[in-house]
């Protein structure tokens, strides 16, 4: 039988704890990432592209001004400190072997790291999971497409239910969602410096209502308060509601090998994941 494919992530004891414990899983504010430039990368190439694609949709339509203006407009309004933040992530990447991610999230190797089920998170409503882009030719790619889809949305009236033809100021609305539906986008582009990391990112976007607005919660990060909302793994299968998707946990590299091990067994048994395995980082030889 054919594994399922993992994706891990990366945290300190205080994470690992939370997520087995409690069966749930952080995501943090999207304004408020570790690389303070990583939005700023998305964004502007989100931009930059809004405002090449205008030369392109005023050959393809000739006789509709609004188009030109509906995109830049967009493109104004992609300034990640003037957004309300809609979009809640957390990180994960596609190798457990990472020294400089052991490094920045995972208490420089004295923390944890989890391998989930990539097949199963998939399935975790109302998240979706998404692959990094580093490749600027795939990024462009990716922007122009989704802003075509969305052109073609508005040229069909599509847009009309979320912004009235009665309201005024209506470019700035439809704008102003316009650019709700590309911000997913730019969290999916990152530095061509980054790919070492191979990550993929789970995804929580709020809409901007209040029925469906976030619990937001608080932790401190250094010397900084972060908001995060709680997101439960739980997958239902069949009706039912099973454990979370997690295939193993890999001990920190600069931990003490047979207690991490030993204690990490004990909290996955008491908590009902005994067929969870438990592992030392293969680091741990080569990093003191």
């Amino acid at each position: 039988m054919r594994k399922p494919p993992i994706l891990w992530h990366y945290t300190d004891v205080h994470g690992a704890l939370g997520i087995i414990q409690q069966g749930q899983l952080r995501l943090g504010d999207a304004r408020f990432l570790n690389d303070i430039t990583e939005r700023r990368y998305g964004n502007d190439l989100v931009a930059k592209t809004l405002e090449e694609e205008r030369g392109v949709a005023t050959e393809m339509y000739p006789n509709r001004s609004d188009i030109d203006k509906l995109l830049r407009k967009t493109a104004s309004f992609m300034e990640p400190a003037a957004n309300v933040s809609s979009l809640y992530l957390c990180s994960f990447s596609e190798t457990p072997e990472s020294i400089s991610q052991w490094q920045r999230y995972a208490a420089d190797g004295h923390g944890y790291c989890l391998g989930f089920d990539a097949t199963l998170l998939k399935r975790v409503t109302p998240l979706r999971l998404l692959k990094m882009s580093y490749q600027p030719s795939r990024q462009r790619a990716l922007i122009q497409l989704e802003i075509h889809r969305v052109i073609q949305s508005y040229l069909a009236g599509g847009l009309d239910e979320i912004v009235p033809l009665t309201r005024r100021r209506r470019l700035d609305y439809l704008s102003l969602h316009f650019r709700r539906l590309l911000e997913p986008v730019a969290l999916r582009l990152k530095n061509p410096r980054f790919e070492d990391e191979h990550e993929w990112r789970l995804i929580r976007q709020y809409a901007e209502v209040a029925a469906d607005k976030p619990d937001v919660m608080f932790a401190a990060r250094g010397s900084y308060p972060k908001p995060f909302v709680s997101v439960p793994l739980h997958i239902a299968r069949r009706g039912r509601r099973t454990g979370l998707p997690l295939l193993k946990v890999i001990c920190g590299p600069r931990l003490q090998n047979d207690l991490a091990r030993m204690s990490m067994r004990h909290l996955l048994d008491t908590k009902g994941h005994s067929e969870v395995s438990v592992e030392t980082s293969p680091l741990q030889q080569a990093w003191r």
